[in-house]
């Protein structure tokens, strides 16, 4: 019966790698009729070298700084790990979310930063509390822009929509703090049938859980993640901007910008393509349309944005992935040449 689901399991986890390699062809191979190669020369004749060495060196940096800065700040101070592990850890989700489907490389993101002695169940929460505080951050902005520019009535759904479900998610997650003693009751007596092994399984889980929701009871803590993601999306806002008028995109930069970084974060939400290549392309050249903007420098600005902003932080989580593991490695290997009673006493 085992063996019988775990194939069942293989075969599942196979056809969702095919399907993943059937949209990216599929996004790649429309990219590709849509964009000449003359187009795309063009596009980068005007990107200038001090714009790429200003992204990539000062502002990609400093985003992830800002994003390492508001997850420690959202951690209880006894849980807090160097301010580098933070951005470790952050480097190899995004490089996870390349492979895994949707963002389920933060899965990877909240296990790594354990290392150093944070419960995955805690770090969990307030990776999904961060990811929260980050949308609905944003949506604010977005709705900022919407009192102001007029934009179509999709663009006004999706901030009302996604805001209020942030915020739901939000509430719902401080009240399942506050009232935890009652449901951990609850799911006592649910679960009193099950095995022992399973049981405290089921029951330790979701304790762990709530117990990272204590973020959200310090209001402090809060807006100070909630400042930082301001600050997050103002260096998002203008490294689009400049790369915007890099490639003199006819278009209103600020607004323009604000309005690819919402649509393309919400946009990669959705399950696609490995790195959501050519589906990123595409989600520039809909933004863009709202200025009519030709469907060429829109594909060619989404090859540019996407090379210039991802490929660094592939790398550095790269690096930053193997540089860790080699020193954990090392370090099991200092463990066990040290004698029992010395390594006990370490420790």
């Amino acid at each position: 019966m085992g063996n019988q689901q775990s194939a069942i399991g293989n075969k599942g986890r196979h056809w969702k790698r095919l399907a993943r390699l059937v949209v990216l062809f599929a996004a790649v191979g429309l990219v590709a009729t849509h964009l000449h190669r003359a187009d795309l020369a063009r596009a980068l004749a005007h990107l200038k070298v001090g714009y790429i060495a200003f992204v990539v060196l000062a502002l990609s940096p400093l985003a992830v700084l800002l994003r390492a800065l508001r997850w420690r700040a959202l951690v209880p101070a006894g849980d807090r790990a160097p301010l580098r592990a933070y951005a470790g850890a952050y480097l190899v989700g995004v490089l996870a979310n390349t492979i895994l489907l949707g963002r389920f490389g933060d899965l990877v993101k909240a296990k790594f930063i354990c290392r150093p002695g944070v419960d995955y169940g805690r770090s969990l929460s307030v990776v999904v509390i961060d990811r929260l505080l980050e949308g609905l951050a944003l949506l604010l902005v977005f709705a900022a822009v919407l009192l102001n520019t007029p934009l179509p009535a999709w663009a006004s759904r999706l901030a009302w929509v996604a805001g209020l479900a942030s915020l739901v998610a939000l509430v719902a997650l401080r009240a399942l703090f506050a009232y935890r003693a009652g449901f951990v009751r609850m799911a006592e007596r649910g679960s009193a049938r099950l095995p022992a092994s399973i049981r405290g399984w089921s029951l330790g889980v979701p304790e762990r859980l709530l117990a990272g929701c204590e973020a959200l009871a310090s209001y402090r803590r809060v807006t100070v993640a909630l400042l930082y993601a301001f600050a997050v999306w103002g260096v998002e806002i203008a490294t689009v901007a400049i790369l915007l008028r890099a490639l003199s995109v006819p278009a209103p930069w600020l607004v323009a910008a604000i309005v690819l970084v919402v649509v393309l974060n919400f946009g990669m939400l959705v399950p696609t393509s490995p790195g959501a290549v050519g589906i990123y392309q595409l989600l520039c050249v809909f933004a863009l349309s709202l200025w009519r903007v030709d469907r060429q420098l829109a594909l060619a600005l989404g090859i540019v944005m996407q090379t210039i902003l991802f490929l660094p932080l592939y790398l550095a989580g790269l690096v930053w992935l193997v540089v860790a593991t080699r020193s954990k490695s090392g370090k099991a290997r200092a463990d066990a040449a040290l004698p029992v009673p010395m390594l006990r006493k370490m420790r």
